[in-house]
């Protein structure tokens, strides 16, 4: 499996997980707490509307794969911010669903079905500004890179005898001109180039050994 494959596996499967936990166990707790239903009931309930209506499960599972697939994105290039913007989606997704479930019990005690039922079904589209406002860090937070750090987690570098520019200057007119930079994978890199080989005798050095 691809590194991007096995990227967007984890983001939607986290996704997944937490839609259920969501989506699903809020609607079982606002049974039990407010609606007064056991727990059984409240879980047979849940999962006899999530299959029978298979459209809306989808539909407000849609917010939640669009985060997934924005996050899965930032992550190939700043994979802690991706993980700090999909945190913050999901717990978002988590007030809002929250907050509508308990409303939905509420209304149904009162006999508002209408409010009832359109307390948890605009969440969705409620959640569209989440998922615009992420899809806006995205590219921001995508174009501004942390700084890759100058060294591989093992240790390795890679270094590469070249003709440096011009502005790489040296203060001896003999050894090495060299500088190190780090690519975008945090991978270092050495360049250095060989100023001018003299007798150490020249410039009162002592061969050792």
């Amino acid at each position: 499996m691809s590194e991007r494959a096995s990227r967007y596996l984890v983001v939607f499967g986290v996704a997944t997980v937490m839609f259920v936990l969501v989506a699903e166990g809020f609607d079982i707790l606002a049974r039990v707490q407010i609606g007064g239903e056991s727990f059984t009931a409240a879980l047979s309930e849940t999962i006899h509307y999530s299959l029978v209506q298979p459209t809306a499960t989808l539909f407000s599972f849609a917010p939640f794969a669009a985060i997934a697939w924005i996050c899965g994105s930032l992550a190939r290039v700043a994979r802690a911010r991706a993980t700090g913007l999909m945190a913050a989606c999901l717990i978002l997704f988590a007030l809002m669903y929250y907050g509508g479930h308990t409303d939905s019990q509420r209304y149904m005690h009162q006999r508002s079905w209408t409010a009832a039922a359109l307390a948890v079904g605009l969440i969705p589209f409620k959640s569209i500004a989440v998922v615009l406002v992420a899809l806006g860090l995205r590219f921001v937070l995508g174009r501004n890179r942390v700084p890759a750090k100058a060294s591989l987690p093992s240790g390795k570098s890679h270094r590469c005898p070249v003709d440096l520019p011009s502005h790489i200057s040296s203060s001896f007119p003999y050894g090495e001109r060299q500088y190190t930079v780090a690519d975008p994978a945090g991978h270092a890199w050495t360049f250095s180039q060989t100023e001018f080989s003299i007798d150490p005798s020249a410039w009162g050095g002592q061969l050792v050994g």
